[in-house]
């Protein structure tokens, strides 16, 4: 199922992972959900992919105004939510007609103090040739 229409995005529904369906349930989790599926957010996330970044890297900004990932933030619960952004972020991607470069995987650069870092690697998509038969 592709969604053409970036207004269409708050309609998708996340069907997790079943390693991730009690984390899922979270305030935080369907906090960053429903920002991931921000028109403005999906838009970030496409121009990353042509410009062959990770779409994470475009957001990373974004999800760091969450309280969720403030400092003094449980490592172990931090690193849980960043998988799951990527589950996130894949099905957004795959939901706009992009799929994983399997052949590439983004090392993101450190952070820094005006730039933090919240991923250290990344999935990188292209969009999919899409038959017209």
């Amino acid at each position: 199922m592709t969604i053409r229409s970036l207004d269409d995005m708050h309609s998708l529904e996340f069907i997790p992972h079943p390693s991730f369906k009690s984390l899922f349930q979270e305030a935080d989790a369907q906090k960053i959900w429903a920002l991931l599926k921000e028109r403005d957010n999906v838009i970030r996330a496409e121009t990353a992919v042509y410009l062959n970044k990770a779409p994470v890297e475009a957001l990373t900004p974004e999800l760091l105004r969450l309280d969720t990932f403030s400092k003094g933030c449980n490592k172990q619960r931090t690193d849980r939510l960043k998988q799951l952004i990527g589950s996130y972020v894949r099905y957004i991607m795959e939901a706009r007609g992009y799929d994983i470069d399997e052949e590439r995987r983004h090392r993101l650069k450190a952070g820094t103090e005006s730039q933090p870092s919240l991923f250290k690697t990344s999935a990188v998509y292209v969009k999919r040739i899409e038959n017209n038969d």
